[in-house]
């Protein structure tokens, strides 16, 4: 009988990575959000301090959790959204922006598309923003996702992993 044997990779062991991790915001994500009102007409920018943001990933679906705002801004006619996401395999969480107008978000409203513009930090979804994502940061954490790590830029704490 002829059997053929593979032989699977046995030891080893690549790190797993989390499905979700549970991120604060520091003092420096927070400090630095305020400044954005020297960039806009003088709104000050504010950080999520209601809930811990909860970011997940399953390959290739993830969430993005809306974790700053600078308001609408009447004379420059835009509001930015800052949204965070978990990417494990870089360990890193990425920044996006997102930009809208007062059309933009009139037309999101008529369409009854609630999620379009989410003012409830308390619903992450990427529902009607993903056309308006802009390019923005990573925050690397050089020793990996685990409680305690803090982000290289000092923006985002893990406090918890599952």
């Amino acid at each position: 009988m002829n059997m053929k044997h593979i032989k699977l990779f046995e030891n080893f062991s690549e790190e797993e990575k989390p499905t979700s991790i549970t991120i604060e915001l520091t003092d420096e994500f927070k400090d630095d959000m305020k400044k954005s009102s020297e960039t806009t007409s003088g709104n000050k920018g504010y950080a999520n301090g209601f809930t811990l943001p909860e970011l997940w990933n399953y390959g290739d679906r993830y969430n993005l959790v809306k974790v700053g705002t600078i308001p609408y801004d009447v004379k420059r006619d835009l509001q930015i959204d800052f949204w965070a996401s978990y990417r494990p395999k870089e360990d890193e969480i990425y920044v996006n922006q997102s930009n809208f107008t007062a059309k933009d978000l009139e037309n999101s409203m008529l369409k009854g598309d609630s999620t379009a513009y989410i003012s409830d930090f308390n619903r992450p979804s990427t529902a009607g923003i993903v056309s308006k994502l802009e390019p923005g940061y990573y925050c690397k954490f050089k020793n990996g996702f685990k409680v305690g790590e803090v982000d290289h830029r000092n923006f985002f704490k893990i406090v918890a992993v599952k």
